[in-house]
């Protein structure tokens, strides 16, 4: 129903307008508390949504563009004011490693050193990267068992490379 003459229609308070939602303060109190890390549940609550909901609106929300771009804007802006950067998140690591190290802390340290080769890139990241090669060398007599020395061994078992090195 159209609004009579000399009166404003008012927007809805879900924010459509015509069709297109504008963008209210409770879209910002949405996206700041998924950024500082609530749920999206927590999120929706606190910006005034129905916790009841089942949340549909709150994912129609995420998916909104204008709401995507905030959230990116507040996430790159989260980033900058913690002034943090891989190589001094790798140094804290470094530290937590020694630290775990001096206190027999043993899965701590490791942990520690795990997370630095992520970060590092040291693991690959396909398994079909890893290559094993297997040579199998059946003994000539399966059922005869002979005792070789180390240099008989290498002469007989190893790859030619490493027999010239």
């Amino acid at each position: 129903m159209p609004a009579p003459k000399g009166r404003v229609k008012q927007p809805s308070v879900s924010g459509k307008t015509g069709g297109k939602q504008r963008w209210l303060p409770r879209h910002d109190i949405f996206a700041e508390a998924l950024v500082a890390g609530r749920t999206i549940k927590d999120a929706f609550t606190l910006a005034g949504g129905k916790s009841h909901s089942g949340g549909s609106s709150a994912q129609r929300w995420l998916a909104w563009p204008p709401m995507i771009e905030r959230i990116a804007v507040l996430k790159a802006e989260r980033m900058n004011r913690l002034a943090l950067d891989r190589d001094q998140v790798i140094l804290n690591l470094m530290d937590t490693y020694a630290a775990a190290h001096r206190a027999d802390q043993h899965m701590a340290a490791v942990r520690a050193m795990d997370q630095i080769a992520k970060l590092l890139d040291l693991y690959p990241t396909d398994k079909q990267q890893l290559e094993v090669t297997l040579i199998n060398k059946p003994a000539s007599d399966p059922t005869k068992v002979i005792e070789l020395s180390v240099e008989d061994w290498k002469a007989q078992f190893s790859p030619k490379e490493i027999i010239q090195q």
